[in-house]
């Protein structure tokens, strides 16, 4: 079954390549590639984003400990907060 680091480096995988298949592959068209786009459509891209952020960083510290847990919770916080900001 894999150790709680292996399961996280594999939950990330899954995320980053369904996020960029749906986006790259989907069965419709890509929703930056019509003029109908709107700046929502993008809010939920860059949470996606963030998201994943977060959980490579948590799948960093975990293998490497090389950022903590606060740290990580302080960046996600702040970006949070910005994303809130500049999409309202």
């Amino acid at each position: 079954m894999g150790s709680p680091n292996q399961r996280s480096e594999v939950l990330l995988s899954l995320l980053l390549f369904t996020i960029r298949n749906e986006r790259a592959h989907g069965n419709v068209l890509s929703p930056f590639r019509t003029s109908k786009s709107t700046l929502e459509r993008y809010e939920s891209y860059y949470f996606i984003m963030l998201l994943s952020y977060i959980y490579a960083l948590g799948v960093l510290g975990l293998r490497f400990q090389c950022i903590s847990p606060q740290n990580i919770l302080n960046g996600c916080t702040e970006n949070i907060q910005a994303q809130k900001a500049f999409f309202s």
